[in-house]
């Protein structure tokens, strides 16, 4: 199994279950990241964490399309969201145009008054041009897997998922193996993905 994250920084909310991931022996994970860490998360404490054995790439003047034709053609893309990131834009259409297997973890947007409503008419504009080639969205909060069906993207290809950290110590009753089951839980969804995925013939080669 090769997973490649495309993701805005490096985020502690994505670390544990990335780490334990590329610690499986059947499972290669790339992270490739904008930044490292942004001023605004770094202003709020946020340090950059380790991803453990996965490789990592912090793009500088990198040529995404490259780094794609190195991915194996069976490699499951997952982005860290859908819009408002030059990154996830540009990869996005080189993915989709590839038919390559993707997936997306993202938050539900602000929907709220004026501004919410532009926000939802343009992420059912995103699912009109994009929902076909999506194999999987992981929606982080409750009425995320609500709102992205509203707005066009296939029922049977979003799933609930959450943010997952590493510390166990404030948390009663959980256990570190429980980031690992997390992880182990990610990854059979990667794998047997949804209808769209289990049905999609093999990417084609490389143009």
């Amino acid at each position: 199994m090769n997973l490649v994250f495309w993701l805005n920084i490096i985020s502690p909310h994505q670390a544990s279950y990335i780490r334990a991931l590329a610690s499986r022996p059947d499972c290669h994970v790339t992270v490739v990241a904008e930044q490292a860490m942004n001023y605004e998360r770094a202003s709020l404490g946020w340090e950059i964490p380790s991803l453990g054995e996965a490789k990592v790439i912090v793009l500088a003047n990198e040529d995404l399309t490259q780094i794609v034709n190195e991915c194996d053609l069976t490699a499951i893309h997952i982005l860290g969201g859908i819009r408002g990131s030059a990154l996830v834009s540009r990869i996005l259409r080189i993915l989709c145009k590839r038919r390559l297997r993707l997936g997306v973890i993202s938050e539900a947007p602000n929907t709220a008054g004026y501004s919410g409503a532009i926000r939802r008419l343009i992420y059912s504009v995103l699912a009109l041009r994009y929902s076909r080639h999506i194999n999987f969205i992981l929606a982080i909060g409750k009425d995320a897997p609500r709102f992205f069906r509203s707005c066009g993207f296939h029922s049977d290809t979003i799933f609930p998922f959450v943010y997952v950290t590493s510390s166990v110590e404030h948390t009663p009753g959980l256990t570190p193996n429980d980031t690992e089951g997390m992880a182990v839980w990610f990854w059979i969804l990667c794998a047997t993905g949804s209808k769209a995925m289990a049905t999609r013939p093999p990417p084609p080669g490389p143009p």
